[in-house]
């Protein structure tokens, strides 16, 4: 509860964390406690060969264009705005 009014006091809207999808217990709980679960966000995660390959690949400054181009529509959907 701490960390509740930690967030209401610095201006926070929200906070947000993870859940196994298989540990009912702590979603039930989670959920008495007044949290919903966003049902259209999904966890990426890339390791091993594909994070070596990925390194190969990509420069700093195409990893920085892409970064960018996903932020500019993150922001466009945050407005309303379809893309």
């Amino acid at each position: 509860m701490e960390l509740a009014r930690i967030a209401v006091r610095e201006g926070c809207g929200r906070f947000q964390w993870q859940v196994l999808d298989w540990n009912t217990p702590a979603i039930e709980f989670y959920e008495r406690l007044g949290a919903r679960p966003l049902k259209e966000w999904m966890t990426m995660r890339i390791d091993g060969e594909a994070l070596e390959r990925l390194a190969r690949q990509l420069s700093d400054t195409e990893v920085a264009r892409q970064m960018q181009k996903a932020k500019q529509m993150l922001l466009a959907r945050s407005r309303g705005v379809r893309q």
